[in-house]
């Protein structure tokens, strides 16, 4: 089971070029889910990057690490426009169940 249940991302956001907003999500790797992002609307406004929010552990640690690792969402705005990110946190295999948690966040680039 997934130690951190997904936490609640923001439902929209608005920036200026340049700008970016991070942001946690919880993880379930240890049972085999991933997360993963879409876009509807302009593309190119914004670049989005899931990263882990910790480090792995270190080779040869004494205490395993047991659990699932949380995630950060990086959102990055390049240029004025309107999209909506879709994150999905699911099974990367095409016969498994629907995703776990998924969110719709509204992002919305403008010069300022």
């Amino acid at each position: 089971m997934p130690t951190d249940s997904p936490l609640e991302p923001p439902s929209e956001l608005h920036l200026a070029p340049g700008q970016e907003s991070r942001f946690h999500i919880g993880g379930a790797g240890s049972v085999g889910y991933v997360w993963n992002s879409a876009l509807d609307g302009d593309s190119d406004s914004i670049s989005v990057a899931i990263e882990p929010a910790c480090a792995p552990p270190a080779p040869g640690a004494t205490v395993p690490r047991i659990g699932s690792v949380g995630h950060i969402v990086i959102v990055r705005a390049l240029k004025p426009g309107s999209t909506h990110l879709r994150l999905t946190l699911a099974r990367p295999i095409s016969s498994a169940p629907a995703p776990i948690a998924s969110f719709t966040i509204a992002v919305r680039v403008a010069h300022p």
